[in-house]
């Protein structure tokens, strides 16, 4: 997972495209010139494809225009999905330390893209950047140093960028950085059972976007069995087509799976809870929401996990 959201994060600065509200403002004529940084910033969230397009160099333009496909926005897109749920906080600098910012209340989880040195040339700027997540205020441990540096080059008074550098270092002799990775393993058996769990949660967060979406009149669904239905040929709010038969019918691979306490017109609010079978297992409950993010219990109860769960790490 760590390794995934990393490449999106540093990445998707060169090859996706996401809107927000903060959206950089557009530059005026008679402004200064647009910096290195500026373009990189209105690559990411350029509204027109012909914001994007302009900042890359012409040949790689003539490649993109031809495949969209042939870069993986798809899998890029996946993974920074988490960062633009609803009541999410996403912010961009222009100047300072930091170029990105997502900060979620609901988990009290930050995530930064940190400018660890930028030159300052005439026709080619380097930023080096860094990726760096916080809980509760206090930096959490990544399984390795991520690292990225981009290169732009002007070319005819615009910036393009011309190349990216990925660098994940694990410094395997550094013991203060190990003891910080070792992580509380749970048995085999355990896992994964419960990262099934987690899994099909997910699914059912995501098949809520896209039901609400679906029947904006209606909001989230109110019941696991309204996203099931596969193979009709017309969706409809009690058959949406959205989960296959097994996770749909609530009970899937040891798990009980139910959605409850649905409120607002459209409906706007709802949990989502994943409880064990066997709870005599050791397995956890999980729960979830509107926000995507997700809680449990070690005593494998709902209901604790909705009012008193731990965020997941």
């Amino acid at each position: 997972m760590y390794l995934r959201l990393t490449l999106a994060l540093l990445t998707l600065l060169s090859v996706s495209r996401i809107t927000v509200a903060q959206l950089p403002v557009a530059i005026p004529s008679n402004a200064a010139p647009q910096s290195a940084r500026q373009a990189l910033l209105e690559m990411v969230f350029a509204v027109e494809p012909s914001q994007f397009f302009s900042h890359l160099p012409k040949h790689a333009q003539q490649l993109l225009k031809a495949d969209v496909n042939i870069l993986p926005l798809q899998d890029l897109t996946q993974a920074i999905t988490q960062l633009r749920w609803p009541g999410r906080k996403l912010e961009t600098f222009e100047a300072g330390p930091i170029l990105l910012r997502s900060e979620d209340p609901y988990s009290r989880r930050t995530v930064e893209v940190s400018v660890e040195s930028e030159t300052d040339g005439i026709d080619e700027d380097q930023l080096q950047l860094s990726l760096r997540l916080y809980r509760n205020g206090k930096p959490e441990a990544l399984p390795f140093v991520p690292a990225a540096t981009f290169t732009m080059k002007s070319e005819r008074g615009i910036w393009c960028l011309d190349d990216v550098a990925l660098n994940l270092r694990v410094p395997l002799g550094d013991d203060a950085f190990l003891d910080r990775l070792t992580p509380d393993r749970r048995p085999p058996e355990v896992e994964e059972v419960e990262t099934s769990a987690l899994n099909h949660l997910r699914m059912v967060n995501m098949a809520e976007i896209s039901y609400a979406a679906t029947f904006s009149d209606l909001g989230f669904a109110c019941s696991i069995a309204y996203l099931g239905g596969t193979g009709v040929e017309e969706p409809t709010s009690g058959s949406a087509g959205l989960l296959d038969a097994g996770l749909s019918s609530g009970s899937l691979d040891g798990y009980t799976f139910s959605i409850e306490n649905c409120s607002g017109n459209p409906v706007d609010h709802f949990s989502v809870s994943a409880v064990p079978d066997n709870p005599q297992m050791g397995l956890r409950a999980f729960c979830s929401n509107e926000t995507a993010a997700i809680r449990f219990s070690e005593d494998g109860k709902a209901a604790t996990c909705l009012t008193e769960g731990k965020p997941l790490p």
